[in-house]
């Protein structure tokens, strides 16, 4: 392949992180070149299958989609003529030394949620939360420079309480879209369903349901602290301004007493803040 060809499909992997309307890409900017570049291909990837599944094409064609995606990144792995993200993506593999495994788990998640979605247990969600979230939190730690040995728990625990905050906090949208991701032995256990939680006046059960869902992504959070490894504490200070982020935002969450009547961001001052502890303390820590 030539460097231009390469050159191309970074700049597009770049492009298509900045269209995003993510405020991580922005993020990436703080990072070393080479590991900018990195983080886009990783993050294009991610955006390009996410998009694969959010459109109103038919389901069969999504899976084909997806599949096709995941098809495309091995051609460009094998050194097979490919295009668009995927020669960016494959370089960054190589160069990194990640595993596929994630890539290809991240596609069966968002598999998983092409067609209607009710999960039994906490063993289920978790599943999906590996799939989902800590396939990304893998990826992330890799380009910092984290064995994949050394840095996969970590990254495991901290995709489970970032994807538990990301459903804690959409519960009334997947709903809307036939997608219950609270496990069917919680609700039975408190008997309540789904429209009771997102009701405007909970009952005691309901809210009983959603203090136990927090403190799932508390013990998670608490984990993946826990799991920091102490020797690469510099080389993730990146995915650990990322999940401070998820963290205010789960803390928002909890200060709004988990109501569904709007939309919840984490402001830009505290963005804004966590990013310049980032850059603090990669500069000057």
């Amino acid at each position: 392949m030539s460097n231009t060809h390469l050159h191309e499909s970074y700049q597009t992997c770049i492009a298509i992180s900045r269209s995003s309307g993510s405020s991580f890409p922005w993020l990436f900017r703080l990072l070393p070149k080479s590991q900018q570049n990195a983080m886009y291909a990783v993050y294009a990837y991610c955006r390009v299958l996410d998009d694969t599944v959010d459109n109103d094409r038919p389901e069969a064609e999504k899976r084909i989609a997806l599949d096709n995606a995941c098809a495309r990144l091995q051609n460009a792995l094998n050194g097979e003529g490919e295009s668009e993200i995927y020669p960016a993506v494959a370089d960054t593999i190589e160069n990194y030394q990640l595993p596929i495994a994630p890539f290809q788990d991240l596609a069966r998640g968002m598999a998983f949620d092409l067609a209607s979605v009710s999960i039994a247990t906490e063993s289920e969600l978790l599943q999906y939360c590996d799939w989902v979230a800590g396939t990304v939190g893998q990826m992330i730690v890799g380009v910092c420079r984290v064995p994949h040995d050394i840095g996969y728990e970590y990254a495991i625990a901290t995709g489970r309480a970032m994807q538990l905050t990301n459903i804690l906090r959409d519960i009334r949208a997947d709903f809307d879209q036939q997608r219950v991701y609270v496990p069917r032995e919680w609700l039975q256990q408190y008997g309540v369903s789904v429209p009771d939680l997102i009701a405007p006046s909970r009952n005691d059960s309901s809210d009983k349901l959603l203090q136990q869902f927090s403190e799932k992504a508390v013990w998670w959070y608490a984990e993946a602290k826990r799991l920091l490894p102490a020797s690469h504490r510099k080389e993730l200070l990146f995915a650990e301004a990322i999940s401070d982020i998820y963290r205010s935002l789960f803390d928002l969450l909890q200060r709004d007493g988990i109501r569904y009547n709007r939309k919840v961001s984490v402001p830009f001052f505290t963005k804004g803040g966590i990013l310049l502890k980032f850059a603090m303390s990669r500069w000057f820590g």
